[in-house]
């Protein structure tokens, strides 16, 4: 048995009338709309590095991602069968391809996302963005 929880805005209504979706909409603190979850898909056709993956991998969640996502290459490192086609069927594939894997495996992969998204905390970031900065005042 599975549920789908929609965080955030832009869907079709038609996704409040379908059994099995519940639509969060916006919510304030995205840590409560993931505790709950298993896992973390991110269906987009394009999307540069989407915050919302890497605060889903400090939740713990393995990242089932499309290959026209920029945050593809940190999926990738968790494992790469979380990197899929763009299509519908190859996302609903990325996601039993997750839960035919042995629980062990699968808290394996949590723990193995949790570690990669702690290296994007905003501390560290906003360290390495003024770094870089620094160094290209540096060169000019």
């Amino acid at each position: 048995e599975a549920e789908l929880h929609v965080v955030g805005g832009g869907h079709p209504e038609s996704y409040e009338r379908t059994e099995g979706v519940t639509v969060r909409g916006y919510v304030e603190d995205l840590s409560d709309a993931l505790a709950p979850a298993s896992v973390y898909v991110q269906p987009s056709r394009m999307d540069t590095f989407p915050v919302s993956v890497l605060e889903a991998m400090r939740a713990g969640l393995p990242p089932v991602v499309t290959d026209t996502t920029g945050t593809r290459s940190e999926a990738r490192r968790i494992d790469p069968s979380l990197v899929v086609s763009p299509t519908p069927a190859s996302i609903a594939e990325g996601v039993a391809t997750y839960f035919d894997r042995a629980p062990a495996e699968r808290r394996r992969l949590s723990d193995r996302a949790r570690e990669r998204g702690s290296t994007f905390d905003a501390d560290s970031r906003r360290a390495a963005f003024a770094e870089a900065f620094r160094r290209v005042l540096e060169a000019l």
